[in-house]
């Protein structure tokens, strides 16, 4: 019932995997518990293999194959999404892996019920990779793929500006520019909550490097409802990058009003961020904010930039993704993470199934699963209000 409930949502916790996917894409993206097995998506297999003193890696497999073997049924063929909590005791301090573009998980003893490990490792199984800042990896704290946190209702947040593009939630609400076109634009952008109120507004500005095919993801981070936990750069105006393939983002600027960042070589040439404002817009609605930013290509552009018409995004694309293998594979991570899971409940593990969203996710790299681990920070950071 616990387990249920941390994920689902179904006696009333607030706050879970469930809701904040739900509350993010605006309805889009969709998980429930399954019905053709368990009890309200949780299904529970006792272990002949006591867990303290165990590698991680055996529980792992001993507790996926043994539910697989004791069901008589080939998984993910019955459902989307399957998480693995296992009890405390196995070697390490791992908190969590996932497989990328898989349907797997594991979680590590009460790891399993917090929130922002439930939807970081889930990131993880829809193509995400992490969120960095600072050279560190994990360290862009304004969505949910850097650190995690050992709490279950907190901080209520959700994705920077490139996972959410690649998510493809707002693709009606995104630009592409390329840098051998780009001279300027100027316009206002709104943040993810304020999506019924953005009208024409867009809320992701992608730039593309042609030369490095690196990217540049401009978003207001607006601090509100379902994102008025985020850890870092409320309600400014934040940039962030990512090279081609699968690699983490990294959180470059963080901007207030009349702020700037300035790329130095982009296409060759250099770029212009800056933000000329961000205030309340009563014409939008009560409490509404956008910001009003200028980009600019000061080598090909003209010495002040002009607003023009903002061309349509590129289509996202929405394939299925690719099966899962029928045989669980068994890589394991080369680090572990650096925080002490906290000790939890000696119970035996159970293996969460969870229906996928009702909308196929978009898919991320091409290339084989891969496995991710996920630390928490050294020093916990302190959880939003």
């Amino acid at each position: 019932e616990e387990l249920s409930d941390s994920i689902f949502g179904t006696s009333g916790d607030p706050f879970n995997l469930k809701s904040q996917y739900t509350a993010c894409s605006y309805g889009q993206l969709n998980f429930a518990p399954t019905t053709s097995f368990g009890e309200n998506g949780v299904y529970s297999y006792i272990s002949d293999t006591n867990a303290i003193g165990s590698t991680s890696s055996h529980m792992r497999n001993e507790v996926y194959y043994g539910a697989r073997d004791s069901l008589g049924i080939n998984l993910p063929t019955v459902v989307d999404h399957i998480m693995v909590c296992i009890p405390k005791g196995t070697d390490g301090d791992w908190i969590a892996y996932a497989l990328v573009n898989h349907w797997l998980s594991w979680f590590n003893n009460e790891w399993c019920t917090f929130a922002s490990v439930q939807l970081h490792e889930m990131g993880h199984n829809l193509g995400l990779s992490h969120s960095g800042h600072d050279l560190l990896e994990y360290g862009d704290q304004s969505g949910m793929m850097g650190y995690s946190y050992a709490y279950d209702d907190l901080p209520i947040q959700c994705f920077n500006g490139q996972k959410s593009y690649d998510l493809g939630w707002f693709s009606s609400y995104t630009v592409d520019f390329n840098s051998g076109t780009f001279t300027t634009w100027h316009g206002d952008i709104v943040g993810f909550v304020d999506r019924d109120n953005a009208g024409s507004r867009k809320m992701i500005i992608r730039m593309i490097d042609d030369v490095t095919q690196n990217s540049y993801y401009i978003h207001f981070n607006r601090q509100a409802g379902f994102n008025s936990g985020t850890q870092e750069g409320g309600d400014l105006v934040l940039v962030a990058s990512k090279g081609p393939g699968y690699v983490p983002s990294y959180l470059e600027a963080e901007l207030g009003g009349g702020e700037q960042y300035s790329i130095s070589d982009f296409g060759g040439h250099p770029l212009i961020i800056k933000v000329d404002s961000i205030d309340e817009d009563p014409a939008l609605g009560d409490g509404v904010m956008k910001a009003s930013i200028s980009i600019k290509n000061p080598t090909l552009a003209g010495p002040n930039p002009t607003s023009v018409p903002t061309p349509g995004p590129t289509p996202f694309p929405t394939p299925l993704p690719t099966p899962g293998p029928t045989d669980l594979p068994t890589p394991l991570p080369t680090l572990g993470p650096t925080a002490d899971p906290t000790p939890g409940p000696t119970q035996g593990p159970a293996v969460v199934p969870t229906p996928g969203p009702t909308d196929a996710p978009t898919p991320g790299p091409t290339q084989g699963p891969t496995v991710v681990s996920t630390p928490g920070p050294t020093d916990a950071p302190t959880p939003g209000p």
